[in-house]
């Protein structure tokens, strides 16, 4: 197996896990799967099948308050669900 190949995988396990102890202390249920590829054509397919769809906003660069992600942007435009916008939360040394 090459070194990317298991990156990705150690990765994916770090990942699912932490959404998994997340879940639990929220008292949730999720599902998790991870896709090669583009992320909003994967979240737009997946679109087609659920209630709602919230994305993180990262809030970079001098538009910070006005633009979100090329995911996020592909997400509100072309959705066939409604979409949720949630903005990461300001540090507090920059408030």
């Amino acid at each position: 197996m090459s070194d990317w190949v298991e990156v990705v995988g150690e990765e994916k396990n770090l990942r699912r896990r932490q959404a998994q102890t997340a879940a639990a202390n929220l008292g949730v249920r999720f599902d998790a799967e991870a896709v090669a590829g583009r992320p909003a054509d994967a979240l737009l397919a997946l679109s087609d099948d659920v209630d709602l769809m919230v994305v993180g906003w990262r809030r970079w660069g001098p538009a910070k308050r006005l633009l979100l992600g090329s995911t996020g942007e592909a997400l509100m435009h072309d959705a066939a669900c409604p979409v949720v916008a949630v903005p990461r939360p300001t540090p507090p040394a920059s408030r």
